[in-house]
């Protein structure tokens, strides 16, 4: 059971658990904030002046719950999923400069965990 781990351990869970949740959020807020207000996006310059966002539809919350995982748990996947066509889009890509500077900083927090508990 969840409660007969040890202290440390009990920390380590509740603390990935709650970083898979907080990047979930982020994830999906900033998708939607650049799908819908692609303008200002570009003027806060979160995704290049070229990049055409008014087309995009951002991705349901359960998704990023289940991207956010996927990192935290660092199982490994090939990109996010373009919401219109369906198709696996490589990091090379992704057009999102948030996305990826959230990415980073969730993979990195997986570090962060580990050496503040062990």
């Amino acid at each position: 059971m969840f409660f007969k781990l040890p202290a440390k351990g009990r920390k380590f869970f509740l603390y990935h658990i709650f970083c898979v949740v907080l990047f979930a959020i982020l994830y999906f807020l900033q998708d939607y904030f650049i799908s819908k207000y692609s303008e200002i996006a570009k003027k806060l310059k979160f995704i290049p002046q070229d990049y055409d966002g008014s087309k995009d539809k951002a991705n349901n919350i359960i998704y990023y719950i289940w991207f956010s995982l996927i990192t935290q748990t660092t199982v490994g996947y090939g990109g996010l999923l373009n919401e219109r066509t369906g198709n696996p889009l490589p990091w090379v890509q992704i057009k999102y400069r948030t996305y990826k500077v959230l990415n980073i900083l969730q993979l990195i927090s997986i570090f962060f965990i580990s050496a503040l508990l062990y």
